[in-house]
C-alpha cells in the first residue's frame, strides 16, 4: 500500500489491484489522479458530485468497491431526518486495515470504535477538537501498527510525539508498506504533505 499526504485531512490510498481511495477532496486534486472512491469525513448538507470521483461516501453505510471494503459511521448522534455532520471511517484493504477518524470534536465512543474494527493504520487528525493528550489515548486504545499524524505545524507533531512517549520521525514523501512488513510495536509515521498541483 501507499499512503500520500496532500495537507489538511486529504490523503491518497493506494494498493495495486484495488480501487484508490482519497479521504476530503476540496475540489483539487493533483494532475494524472485517478482515485474512485472519495471518503468526506464532514460531508455537504446535500449530495454533492466530484468530478473524475464515481463514488463519493458521505452517508453511514457498508460499501464494497473495487475490491476496498468500508464501514462508514456517523461521529456524533443521530439526528432524525437530518444527514450526519461527521463520518469516522474504517477502510480494509485486503486485510490491511485503516480508520480514519477525521477531525474530531471529542474522543469517540468505545462502541463506535468496535465497529471500526482494529486498525493496522491509524489516520489522526491532531488540528482538531481533542488535544495532544487524548489523541495519545486514542492511539493507546486502538493499538495500531502505524500510526500517520495529520497536523497543521510542527509544533502539534511535536507535543503528539511527546505525548505518545515516541521520538519524532523524519517525515516522509509516500509511506509504503504491507500488511507483511507491520512493526510489532506501535509506530509513529510523519509525512511531509505533498503539493497538489
Amino acid at each position: 500500500m501507499e499512503i500520500t499526504w496532500y495537507g489538511n485531512n486529504l490523503v491518497k490510498l493506494s494498493e495495486k489491484g484495488l480501487a484508490t481511495l482519497i479521504t476530503n477532496p476540496s475540489g483539487a486534486r493533483p494532475a494524472g489522479w485517478k482515485a474512485e472512491i472519495a471518503a468526506l469525513s464532514q460531508p455537504e448538507a446535500l449530495d454533492v458530485t466530484i468530478p473524475g470521483i464515481h463514488h463519493l461516501l458521505q452517508r453511514p453505510g457498508e460499501y464494497e468497491i473495487g475490491g476496498v471494503f468500508i464501514t462508514a459511521l456517523s461521529a456524533d448522534a443521530p439526528v432524525p431526518e437530518q444527514p450526519a455532520r461527521r463520518l469516522m471511517f474504517g477502510f480494509d484493504f485486503s486485510g490491511l486495515s485503516v480508520i480514519f477518524p477525521g477531525p474530531l470534536e471529542k474522543a469517540p465512543t468505545q462502541s463506535m470504535l468496535e465497529k471500526l474494527g482494529t486498525p493496522h493504520i491509524l489516520l489522526l487528525t491532531l488540528s482538531s477538537g481533542i488535544s495532544a493528550a487524548k489523541a495519545a489515548e486514542l492511539v493507546r486504545q486502538l493499538e495500531p501498527k502505524l500510526v500517520i499524524p495529520l497536523y497543521s505545524t510542527p509544533e502539534e507533531l511535536k507535543k503528539f510525539s511527546k505525548e505518545l512517549g515516541l521520538e519524532e520521525p523524519a517525515a516522509l514523501s509516500v509511506l509504503k508498506t504491507a500488511i507483511t512488513s507491520l512493526p510489532e510495536e506501535t509506530r509513529l509515521v510523519a509525512l511531509a504533505a505533498q503539493n497538489i498541483n
